[in-house]
């Protein structure tokens, strides 16, 4: 997985830099950009939770610039990418 150490932790789950997973390419974005709030934290900690009782998938929350993010392996052998972001244009 990720070889980086991690920056925090919250509830016992590790939290990494965005420049930790970017070197990962079968890595992408799943959630938006949350602020980094212990309520953001609790939600992102219970998906990581829940996606973690797959043992075929990999994730792992990510703080970048005040907020933060949950990145999972990437099982669509990239049509998630493809697809974009919704606030694209």
């Amino acid at each position: 997985m990720i070889v980086a150490k991690p920056i925090m932790q919250f509830d016992g789950i590790d939290i990494f830099q965005l420049r930790d997973v970017e070197a990962k390419k079968n890595m992408v974005r799943l959630t938006k950009w949350l602020p980094a709030t212990n309520q953001e934290f609790g939600y992102l900690a219970k998906e990581y939770g829940r996606i973690r009782e797959d043992a075929t998938r990999q994730c792992v929350i990510v703080y970048w610039c005040g907020k933060v993010a949950l990145y999972v392996n990437d099982i669509t052998e990239g049509a998630f990418d493809r697809m974009g972001d919704e606030n694209e244009t």
